[in-house]
């Protein structure tokens, strides 16, 4: 593990002297402490619905911030300043790229894009942004950096991923990307420490996958319970068209 890789995994130790609680904030139980807690109440928010499945998901977003918080690491550990963004940023061209080229071949080999006979509405354009930087933060500046602290970068790498698609069961097309995703994501925030660029790849590729595949094998991008009820709930009654694809932005809901 490189010098900066290995100073981005520590927690940031607060000025002056460190006492028990900064000690156990900082050290690797609170690491793993951290990580369940968080998986644990995403994971109710993904099979739950209605009220308990958004008190779910408000206490696992407390629960990821306030750890954040109590870990103190900086805002350059945390990969959300301006550090490494110039660096990285060949990712998000590289992602606008193949993105144009995937709906480029697709529609020129005569597919039925989903976006062409409906199009997207743009504020779920905008959500699914703002959510793909509420994920790229979960994924390398809370999880990808409490792994590494306990197993180091490159074990980090991996499990980061493996999470990140286990996150996305049972939507095989979503699990299948995100897996891969998050091998090419983790790997350049551990090398740039910047989840700014990965949120914008994160979000073209996202968007690309939603107006390129039909709802009928995404499910309107939804994972968990979600993916079961879609079915149910979007299926036209007879003589009424199919509703229009958008971007589930990943939730159970």
């Amino acid at each position: 593990m490189s010098a900066h890789a290995e100073q981005g995994s520590r927690c940031a130790s607060p000025q002056g002297t460190v006492g028990p609680a900064g000690r156990f904030f900082a050290g690797k139980r609170f690491c793993m402490l951290a990580i369940a807690g968080a998986y644990l109440l995403a994971e109710g928010g993904l099979w739950t619905a209605g009220v308990v499945q958004r008190g779910f998901i408000i206490a696992a977003m407390c629960w990821i911030a306030g750890c954040t918080l109590l870990q103190r690491r900086s805002a350059k550990q945390l990969g959300i300043g301006l550090g490494g963004l110039r660096q990285s940023s060949w990712l998000a061209l590289g992602a606008l790229a193949l993105a144009a080229m995937v709906v480029g071949m697709l529609h020129g080999a005569g597919w039925q894009l989903p976006a062409i006979q409906h199009p997207i509405q743009l504020w779920r354009v905008g959500a699914y942004s703002v959510w793909a930087v509420e994920q790229e933060f979960i994924l390398n500046s809370f999880l990808f950096l409490n792994l590494e602290q306990l197993a180091g970068t490159r074990r980090a790498i991996l499990f980061s991923a493996v999470i990140f698609a286990i996150a996305h069961i049972p939507n095989p097309v979503l699990m299948a990307l995100t897996l891969l995703a998050g091998l090419v994501f983790c790997a350049v925030f551990a090398r740039y420490r910047n989840i700014w660029p990965l949120a914008v790849a994160h979000a073209l590729l996202g968007i690309t996958v939603a107006v390129s595949v039909p709802d009928s094998v995404t499910h309107h991008m939804r994972v968990g319970l979600g993916y079961f009820t879609w079915a149910t709930e979007n299926t036209p009654a007879m003589g009424r068209p199919a509703p229009p694809p958008g971007l589930g932005m990943g939730s159970a809901r």
